[in-house]
């Protein structure tokens, strides 16, 4: 809670930008980084538009591992990193949230989506061939758990302070429970 206090009350901040949330201070806007193509040049202009929220006082953001193949959580992580690294932040100042549940590849990884699936997570005995829905989700606590350390290291953080089932209810129907 004192991070977020902390950002929220810089000098050049506007208190009324901020709301209470659970004991955190956090930005009444913040950034999400769903869409764009999964290629370098987007990945600088993902990196540098949360860099500049950031600096603009937001303190919230929004990503999922499948967004962009991976490459979006990347792309937040080093905006973190190189923020906190110059000294600009401080890691408890940000709110950071991310969704999993989607069945995604590696956009750094030139593979066929479904041989990755296969050799990355299959293969492995991370998922099973029925744990997969038509809509591309698996809510499987290995998944889930695989995806979990995945994001954490694509963000370069220890903690993650929300983590979402991403449109959880889309997998349900041909499911079985």
């Amino acid at each position: 809670p004192e991070g977020t206090k902390k950002f929220a009350t810089r000098p050049d901040s506007i208190l009324e930008n901020y709301r209470t949330i659970q004991n955190l201070l956090l930005s009444n806007v913040g950034i999400g980084t769903y869409l764009g193509n999964p290629d370098s040049q987007t990945d600088t202009l993902v990196e540098e538009a949360v860099r500049k929220s950031i600096l603009s006082g937001i303190n919230v953001i929004d990503t999922a591992i499948n967004y962009r193949a991976q490459k979006a959580e990347r792309s937040v992580g080093k905006a973190i990193a190189s923020l906190i690294s110059a000294g600009k932040i401080e890691r408890n100042q940000i709110f950071v949230s991310t969704k999993n549940g989607y069945v995604t590849n590696d956009g750094d990884i030139k593979e066929d989506f479904w041989a990755y699936v296969q050799r990355e997570y299959a293969n492995s005995g991370v998922i099973r061939a029925n744990d997969i829905s038509s809509g591309y989700h698996c809510m499987t606590v290995p998944y889930l758990q695989d995806q979990l350390n995945r994001s954490l290291k694509n963000l370069g953080l220890e903690c993650i302070d929300l983590m979402y089932l991403h449109n959880s209810v889309e997998g349900q129907p041909d499911i079985s429970r």
